[in-house]
């Protein structure tokens, strides 16, 4: 849905210039016993939660076993990395992509919210982002643009059932 809506941030690094693509193949990363792989989900945005859900689960059982074949991991536009056991991280960026995603721990953190007579403070569970880009492909804007249209989606995943 973001690499939609920010088409800049949908590009790939060939001969060192950007090339938009036309898909949104999203790598995400998975424990194998021999160290992390990242399959590639084709197309998301034309299935279904099951549909992304089974293959993940297939993924993960391929890399358990040791059958995820290296195919499976090329062509993708962005790298997804489940963090969940740190706070914060850097992510690297997998040639030809220019973007990688971390998706960190949830935590308990003091934020600031509106009460009812003004700004109160209360524990709310705190998700850090961090997005790796390359900066030959795409601006600070398009990155920036591309990180909230995610946060969005976070903050509010039932806009993607209702879109569907």
């Amino acid at each position: 849905d973001a690499l939609a809506e920010v088409p800049d941030a949908n590009v790939q690094l060939h001969q060192g210039q950007p090339q938009r693509n036309q898909y949104y193949d999203v790598a995400v990363t998975i424990p194998t016993s021999g160290g992390t792989r990242a399959p590639v989900l084709r197309s998301p945005q034309r299935k279904s939660f099951a549909e992304i859900e089974g293959e993940l689960a297939r993924f993960s059982r391929q890399g358990a076993d040791g059958s995820l074949p290296a195919e499976a991991e090329t062509g993708a536009v962005i790298t997804l990395h489940r963090r969940a056991g740190l706070l914060l991280s850097t992510v690297p960026l997998e040639h030809p992509q220019c973007l990688a995603l971390a998706v960190h721990r949830v935590q308990p953190t003091p934020v600031v919210i509106q009460g009812p007579a003004g700004p109160i403070v209360a524990i709310r569970p705190v998700c850090m982002l961090s997005l790796g880009w390359d900066p030959r492909a795409m601006g600070v804007a398009d990155a920036a643009a591309l990180l909230g249209r995610v946060r969005e989606g976070l903050k509010h995943p039932e806009r993607l059932w209702l879109e569907v």
